[in-house]
């Protein structure tokens, strides 16, 4: 073979090593490929045992990450990093049935309720310190209440509406239209412009523009106006003013934010039995518009908006068992979800989305559950 037919196959064959390194480049896009990341499955999972009562627990997401549960006369921390739950102070007046609002200090208020020992409604409330984990006593308010609720403004106040104070007798509701505000400033409530409606086993909601959707209820007692509360009411606080609206009657339910800022109201009790009919509330054109039904009815339900926008509702269906169920208001669908690992009526408890995606349920057993949304809940 002579010198230039050497030099050829050797020129070939260093074209073709460099076109095989090309075409592997390009198959591999330049870059080594990203590893696929496999799907998983939603699930629930028992968390380690927390030392509360199992009924009228209120919970609350803190600055640290970590959620503060109390019921009764006693509080618990719950840190989702380990899964752990630790003893934190007890409440000065252990109490069932009244409200817990975090403040913009990083405290937290607790508001009312039924005294534990006594079976009082309350009018006192408590802060609670993280820092050093203790409550201390803050100004009561200027009603006793329970079964009210709590809103957080624009202000960094608190607004506390409606509730019932014990003394509904001979035909009288004990059910409250009073309202009032707490300023953490000064730790003092002061009245403000009372509702419409007599109301207790609402919800109330802080909407993106400053005012509160309060939402439903019911009013115990006998005569004209007993039972379920079938409106809505929008407090200003800019105007200290109440506007009411017709709405669906129902109590015991949820009125959960949206991402969009409307508000979904799912579940509870109507006139005879629990509602599967779903509403969505638009604060700008403050106007509201029935959904996709629940497939199937939620006694006493929790509900949490998930990281991807949809929405988590769980507790007791009414007819057996606890299920879980997830909203999509992008394509007004349910779709059910994991069931939890146990039967649970989580009355008066809640559902706390935690900082890594899961959501926190207590309440309804003597344990607790997260719920892990997975990659397609």
């Amino acid at each position: 073979m002579n010198a230039g037919a050497r030099c050829w196959i050797l020129v070939a064959g260093v074209l073709g090593a460099l076109w095989g390194c090309g075409e592997s480049s390009s198959a591999q896009g330049g870059r080594p490929s990203e590893p696929e990341v496999p799907e998983r499955a939603a699930s629930w999972t028992v968390s380690s045992n927390p030392r509360l009562p199992t009924t009228h627990l209120t919970s609350v997401l803190l600055p640290s990450g970590k959620v503060l549960v109390a019921g009764g006369d006693t509080a618990e921390l719950y840190d989702p990093e380990r899964d752990s739950w630790t003893a934190t102070g007890r409440l000065l007046e252990p109490r069932r049935e009244y409200t817990m609002s975090l403040l913009p200090s990083g405290k937290v208020l607790v508001a009312g309720g039924v005294s534990v020992a006594s079976n009082a409604v309350l009018a006192s409330a408590e802060l609670y310190e993280p820092s050093t984990g203790t409550w201390s006593a803050t100004g009561s308010m200027t009603h006793p209440r329970h079964w009210h609720a709590a809103a957080a403004l624009p202000s960094g106040q608190v607004l506390v509406a409606g509730g019932d104070d014990g003394t509904g007798m001979m035909g009288q509701p004990g059910e409250l239209v009073l309202a009032e505000r707490y300023d953490p400033a000064t730790g003092t409530w002061t009245p403000v412009a009372s509702m419409t409606d007599r109301r207790a086993k609402h919800t109330a909601t802080a909407l993106p523009s400053g005012q509160v959707l309060v939402v439903a209820g019911w009013v115990q007692g006998y005569g004209k106006g007993n039972g379920v509360i079938a409106s809505a009411e929008l407090y200003d606080p800019a105007l200290d003013t109440w506007t009411r609206i017709p709405a669906g009657g129902r109590f015991n339910h949820t009125a959960t934010l949206l991402p969009s800022g409307k508000v979904l109201v799912v579940g509870g009790m109507g006139f005879t039995n629990p509602v599967t009919q779903v509403e969505l509330f638009d604060a700008a054109l403050n106007t509201w518009a029935d959904v996709a039904s629940l497939p199937a009815a939620q006694l006493f339900p929790v509900t949490s908006v998930l990281p991807n926008g949809k929405v988590l509702v769980a507790g007791e269906w009414a007819v057996v068992g606890s299920h879980a169920q997830v909203y999509d208001p992008a394509t007004d669908t349910w779709a059910q979800t994991a069931d939890l690992n146990r039967p649970r009526a989580v009355a008066s408890s809640g559902a706390t989305l935690l900082p890594n995606g899961k959501v926190l349920v207590v309440g309804g057993a003597a344990d607790a559950e997260l719920y892990d949304p997975g990659t397609s809940p």
